[in-house]
């Protein structure tokens, strides 16, 4: 007896087929029986579409495609760069979201597969953010928040500032970027930052802060603990604390939201190990890493309002942008929390980027709805955030350059014998070291007592 499955049109099959959660799950699905291989091949737009559009809010779906967009263009080319940021300024400056989707022609299914998987990445990044950034604004801020669970308004922000960060990785940190065009990169920038008011570029600099720490603890243990990274020249303990230098750290701060968000669900040393792979890594650092890009809302962004007086309620308005939203107006918490944070400088010029505010950065403060926004201690609060110094980036500890040196020429003699694994900087311990046999375990640790130790 026939399946009732058969009996119904293809086109009934497809309806069901774009209620399913993400792109991921479509493909066992058509595998699964040649009736819903048939109404997927028969109606791919309409189902990809579909699930797309109920997987990504409406308000977030222009950035997802912006980043779509960004990666059909190549070398940098100013003009498509300005056509994308003045599509994406326009869908979020309507009042309401009425988004138009690239012609179907240009899309293939794993365009729609990159959109389900790039906001699936923020998503994940967005949760990991408020898991281990809400308690430290708690702590340090000490304004209670609206909800004790995350708000769509909060979670909206999260999303948005990751994939305005990817989005920024794509149009300006790529390698092959040519700075000859160095004026429309300039005035491309300024538009990519002027698009929003300075709160929402503020929650841009937050999750970037976020993601330099979560990746730089990662690096830092993989660099110097895992065997196969031994090749790698030896760190001494200044450069390894020295974010700025580090052409690794920033390298990984430009490989995309879908590496990131594994390497900060990573929690063991192997998983780190697994991702951080140095046969990844392909030397050196992006020529316009993601951090000489934020800085540059400084210098290149829009000169109209740098001299605004905060100070100023009728000045101060002039900072709101059409593209923030009722969720980031003028009369919402992340634009009331950033005046009071910057309330007492002057001009916009001096918010921008100042690493004084590097522990505000750490609370994602201008991310959060609050049930009280005007709370009088937070002027204490704020001075002292400011005067206290930012966490460390990296653990500090055991970072000696004899130790750094001798840890790392351990490492380079247990890869030469074929072994692998985590490799402790004090001691010799090959619990968690593979492929060494006994034998040459014993003939390692002659070869260590016959080496003279260097001096501390």
């Amino acid at each position: 007896m026939a399946s009732p499955l058969l009996q119904l049109p293809l086109h009934i099959i497809a309806i069901v087929l774009g209620r399913l959660g993400t792109i991921q799950e479509l493909y066992p699905v058509i595998l699964s029986h040649r009736i819903f291989r048939d109404a997927f091949h028969d109606n791919l737009h309409s189902v990809a579409r579909n699930i797309v559009t109920r997987q990504i809010p409406a308000n977030t779906l222009p950035f997802t495609v912006a980043l779509l967009e960004s990666t059909w263009i190549s070398g940098g080319r100013p003009d498509a760069v300005r056509d994308i940021l003045t599509r994406l300024e326009t869908t979020c400056s309507s009042e309401t979201i009425d988004f138009v989707f690239p012609p179907a022609s240009r899309l293939s299914i794993s365009d729609y597969a990159y959109l389900s998987k790039i906001y699936t990445a923020a998503e994940s990044l967005s949760k990991s953010f408020t898991d281990e950034v809400i308690p430290i604004a708690d702590a340090k801020i000490r304004l209670p928040r609206l909800s004790r669970e995350v708000t769509q308004q909060e979670n909206f922000r999260l999303n948005r500032a990751f994939l305005r960060y990817q989005l920024m990785v794509n149009l300006f940190c790529a390698e092959e970027n040519p700075f000859e065009n160095g004026n429309q990169t300039r005035q491309n920038l300024a538009q990519f930052f002027s698009t929003f008011s300075p709160w929402v570029n503020e929650q841009l600099t937050c999750v970037y802060h976020f993601l330099l720490r979560k990746v730089t603890d990662a690096l830092n243990e993989v660099v110097l603990h895992d065997v196969d990274w031994a090749i790698y020249p030896v760190l001494l303990p200044s450069t390894l604390l020295n974010t700025d230098s580090r052409g690794d750290i920033h390298w990984f701060l430009a490989q995309g939201l879908q590496l990131l968000s594994s390497v900060v669900s990573a929690k063991t040393f192997n998983k780190r190990a697994g991702i951080l792979r140095p046969d990844v890594y392909l030397g050196g650092r992006p020529r316009y890493p993601p951090r000489f890009r934020l800085k540059s809302m400084k210098l290149w962004g829009p000169r109209d309002d740098r001299n605004i007086n905060l100070k100023k309620a009728g000045e101060r308005n002039r900072l709101a942008r059409p593209s923030d939203g009722p969720t980031d107006s003028t009369f919402s918490n992340p634009c009331i929390i950033w005046l009071r944070a910057h309330g007492n400088r002057s001009v916009v010029d001096d918010t921008m980027w100042n690493d004084r505010d590097a522990m505000l950065w750490e609370t994602g403060y201008v991310l959060w709805d609050y049930a009280n926004v005007f709370a009088h201690h937070f002027k204490t609060t704020r001075r002292a955030l400011r005067f206290e110094p930012p966490n460390p980036l990296g653990s500090r500890a055991e970072l000696r350059r004899y130790k750094l040196s001798r840890s790392q020429g351990q490492r380079i003699d247990i890869r030469f014998d074929g072994g692998s694994g985590y490799w402790p900087l004090d001691g010799e311990d090959f619990s968690r070291i593979q492929g060494l046999s006994k034998k040459k375990i014993e003939g390692l640790l002659r070869k260590w007592e016959d080496t003279t130790p260097l001096a501390d």
